[in-house]
């Protein structure tokens, strides 16, 4: 099962892959947390639940999240350039970080994103 619901902060959609667990079960896991990133990238010194995300208001919705395989299609599919963190590492194009965002030396904006799987992909907006 799918919970899905929006970031009360940013309003960034959120899908969380609860596989078998109530709503209950992750209210408490997301509760436990001492912080977290949402994907709209601001990072929170705090638990998610229930200032952020109010997932016991959420839609449950049939299916899992994307495999590694698919979201990375979907991402070159919508960005004309998409690397992984080590590609960008060894290009070394990252020279800092503000505000949640890479600053870059090579002329392009950049934005990122995790897989389903936790790992960072960059991918040019220009």
């Amino acid at each position: 099962m799918i919970l899905k619901g929006t970031c009360k902060k940013c309003g960034s959609v959120i899908k969380l892959d609860i596989g078998d667990r109530s709503v209950r079960e992750v209210v408490e896991l997301l509760k436990k947390q001492d912080t977290f990133i949402c994907p709209g990238h601001h990072v929170e010194l705090c638990p998610p639940y229930p200032a952020f995300w109010e997932v016991d208001t959420w839609e449950l919705e049939e299916g899992s999240v994307p495999t590694e395989e698919e979201f990375l299609k979907d991402l070159r599919s919508r960005y004309s350039e998409v690397i992984d963190s080590e590609e960008m590492n060894q290009r070394r194009i990252i020279t800092g970080f503000a505000a949640g965002l890479p600053v870059t030396n090579d002329g392009h904006t950049w934005d990122f994103c995790e897989s389903p799987q936790g790992k960072r992909y960059y991918y040019r907006l220009d």
